[in-house]
């Protein structure tokens, strides 16, 4: 999606509904051709019928485009802010032995102010 969303940075999207959305908007959906996985491009067109809305989206920096639909009360992710660099730092969570580093760290630090807040307490 570059050069609207960079490699790194973070996009936060809300829920809404397929029949909202419009041409030339961001929106993120789950890759028909790849199961779980997320995409977010732009809508190049936008078709609603029988129940379902079909869409034509294409990345920025891609030529190639997607076909999928969605039910016509189902919900696609809408683009609604970027945060520049930030996905790298989320990124890192991703890693076991950060995580693992994290919540030892974050329980060691809650353990010591519990003990703290027992022996400092008037008696």
């Amino acid at each position: 999606m570059e050069p609207s969303i960079r490699t790194g940075d973070l996009i936060l999207t809300k829920q809404a509904p397929p029949t909202t959305v419009r041409v030339g908007q961001i929106v993120t959906f789950h890759d028909p051709s790849r199961k779980g996985e997320l995409l977010t491009h732009r809508v190049v067109s936008r078709q609603a019928r029988a129940g379902r809305v079909f869409f034509v989206t294409r990345g920025d920096a891609n030529s190639a485009v997607e076909w999928w639909s969605v039910a016509a009360d189902g919900t696609v992710g809408e683009f609604s802010l970027r945060l520049p660099l930030v996905g790298y730092g989320v990124s890192v969570f991703t890693i076991p032995v950060v995580r693992l580093l994290f919540v030892s760290l974050a329980s060691f630090v809650l353990g010591a102010l519990l003990i703290r807040w027992i022996w400092a307490r008037p008696r």
